[in-house]
């Protein structure tokens, strides 16, 4: 069976993951969890044609539904299995991820058509919507196992996460589509609503690290009118440019490295900071050592690739914490602090 799936039907775990879940030595048990979801992916895709007709376009519901059933059990098993190797929340998480990624999906309709004695065929549409459904419950189901997985493995650091479900919203993905927040630009949006939900009457100013092509600083300025970025990039893009011009009166870039850049801006005068630069461990410990006292009481510090296959992100990330005693709050690959009215970091 192909490993290599179409992305708009099967979600392959294994590609995907596999290289984040190399990172969690103490959680390794869940490869094999990620190639039985690779596995059921690519079965649903393989069942399309075996069991269903290009001539018209309806497939055969008794061996359907009876690969489906094999194919549920084996995967309620696999979860069952890798739970009973594993302890504490990810255990209990593991252990439910398979009937949640089923349920979740679109396949019970199915096997319910199944179970009416009536019914000896179905459209190829009711597999596919199963087939999609399934890649999007997966998908969604390993996005809670690895931040449970990344919690478990560093829990000995003495760091607390809060992973928040009220930050949860965009797609995955750099550039979505028009005005489509992404699950970075979804954070910093959110974050920068707080701030302006205060008392205070002003503009919003926000700082982007590392602007790339452009697309979370652009739907962030065109969703709030009043808000004020500055950008720094040491290598602007024609792209990111052309994204900005409609926003020049309302954007200042800074055309430098970091570090540098972080001199020209005055301190405790931003409302948020969103880290997104060079992704090793020193260059995001300098980022965040250099724009921390940047935000302002009240505002937040931010950034991108909370993941395991960003170490030196999750290492920065996890210092500074350990350093102010804080508390790194999460969304699904995004980390932030609030600064207190009393500049502590909570």
């Amino acid at each position: 069976m192909k490993a290599l799936l179409d992305p708009r039907f099967g979600f392959n775990c294994t590609a995907v993951l596999g290289y984040e879940l190399s990172f969690l030595q103490s959680v390794s048990i869940l490869q094999a969890l990620c190639s039985a979801h690779t596995f059921a992916n690519a079965a649903l895709v393989q069942y399309l044609f075996e069991f269903c007709s290009s001539d018209d376009g309806f497939c055969r519901l008794d061996s359907l539904a009876l690969h489906m059933r094999r194919l549920r059990s084996e995967l309620l098993r696999s979860s069952a299995q890798v739970a009973g190797r594993l302890t504490g929340s990810l255990r209990q998480a593991v252990a439910l991820s398979g009937r949640k990624t089923w349920h979740t999906s679109r396949c019970n309709a199915l096997l319910y058509l199944s179970r009416q004695k009536y019914y000896s065929h179905v459209p190829v549409g009711n597999l596919l919507a199963c087939m999609t459904g399934f890649k999007d419950a997966s998908f969604m189901q390993w996005q809670v196992l690895m931040k449970y997985a990344m919690q478990q493995s560093r829990a000995k650091n003495g760091v607390f996460w809060f992973f928040d479900q009220q930050m949860h919203g965009g797609v995955p993905g750099e550039n979505p589509g028009k005005d489509r927040h992404t699950w970075r630009s979804f954070v910093v949006y959110s974050l920068l609503r707080k701030v302006n939900s205060s008392k205070e009457h002003r503009r919003p100013w926000a700082a982007e690290i590392g602007v790339s092509r452009g697309s979370t600083s652009e739907i962030l300025l065109k969703e709030l009118p009043s808000l004020q970025m500055i950008l720094v990039e040491p290598e602007i893009t024609w792209l990111a440019r052309t994204r900005m011009q409609p926003f020049r009166e309302r954007v200042v870039w800074i055309n430098a490295p970091s570090s540098r850049a972080s001199y020209e801006v005055a301190d405790e005068s931003l409302d948020v900071v969103f880290i997104d630069g060079d992704h090793s461990y020193e260059a995001v410990r300098e980022d965040i050592a250099h724009w921390s006292g940047k935000v302002r009481p009240g505002g937040y510090l931010s950034g991108h690739d909370f993941t395991p296959s960003c170490a030196g992100v999750v290492q920065a990330v996890n210092d500074f914490a350990l350093q102010h005693n804080a508390t790194i709050n999460l969304q699904i690959d995004c980390w932030w602090f609030r600064k207190s009215a009393d500049r502590t970091w909570k």
